[in-house]
């Protein structure tokens, strides 16, 4: 916004009228009058703003001297304070401040909170890295570095797809003795997190596989996962009430594998609002 001409200053003001805008949930038609009111700037309905290929009306307000649709107003907030979804009116999202909606709520120093996040994330993705842990949060590495460097005293090293990582030494015992009661297999959707966790995702596909699951321009495919392995990817359509799923395994899987994965499908289906899967398994 600043790069496209808009003062600093007028920025700030927008966001902080749209920030007190959402201290209750609102649609974003709501949004766009009130903040065009609070902004003493008109409403202009535009085509797209809202996605990819959407070229619907939708529509657009003066932010610091600059019209952008109220779904891009949407991210700036986002970025400034945190947001979430309220509850859906009929077709429609609406938005909220976390603050205003979540009684627990509590503001954290950046410091205290980058602290809690690396710990966080090690809770749900170790061993990991600092690498891994700067791909995930999107930050630099010497950020990330940085921010693993307060918490070292409570990590331990630990050798892991044939490197050195780091796992919380509260966690270690827990993660050396963890084993599966009985196979374990889902179907996992696109950009499902367990597949975005670490740098070179090793842990979790064999390099002979990783393009077919981590695709160009950043796609993550729809993973079969075996015992906490990707093994295939998938795909799906409905016809009528029918869930047609499609499954491609890249070896033969375990003789177990096949019967999880169909109920796996099933219960797609139900979800789906489906009566009933088809499930194709092909040869690898």
């Amino acid at each position: 916004m600043l790069s496209h001409g808009a003062s600093r200053e007028a920025l700030e003001d927008s966001l902080h009228a749209l920030l007190a805008l959402l201290s209750s949930p609102r649609t974003r038609a709501e949004l766009a009058e009130l903040l065009a009111g609070r902004l003493r700037v008109p409403v202009e309905l535009r085509r797209g703003g809202t996605g990819w290929g959407n070229r619907a009306n939708t529509p657009w307000v003066h932010v610091g001297g600059i019209p952008i649709p109220v779904a891009y107003a949407l991210h700036l907030a986002g970025a400034r304070g945190v947001v979430c979804l309220g509850p859906p009116r009929g077709a429609e999202a609406t938005y909220v401040r976390v603050d205003a909606w979540t009684d627990a709520w509590r503001d954290l120093p950046p410091r205290e909170s980058e602290t809690q996040l690396a710990r966080r994330y090690l809770r749900s993705f170790a061993p990991a890295t600092p690498h891994d842990f700067a791909t995930w949060t999107g930050m630099t590495v010497t950020d990330a570095r940085e921010i693993w460097g307060r918490i070292t005293p409570s990590l331990v090293r630990v050798a892991f797809a044939g490197r050195e990582a780091w796992s919380l030494r509260s966690d270690l015992a827990e993660l050396q003795s963890s084993t599966l009661d009985q196979p374990s297999v889902r179907l996992l959707p696109y950009f499902d997190s367990y597949l975005l966790g670490h740098r070179d995702h090793g842990n979790v596909v064999g390099p002979p596989h990783h393009a077919r699951v981590y695709r160009g321009q950043g796609w993550v495919s729809p993973a079969l996962l075996v015992n906490g392995t990707v093994a295939g990817v998938w795909d799906h359509v409905v016809r009528g009430r029918t869930l047609k799923i499609r499954i491609e395994p890249f070896t033969r899987p375990p003789p177990q594998a096949i019967p999880l994965a169909r109920e796996e499908a099933s219960s797609l289906a139900r979800f789906l609002g489906c009566t009933q899967a088809e499930t194709v398994v092909l040869r690898p």
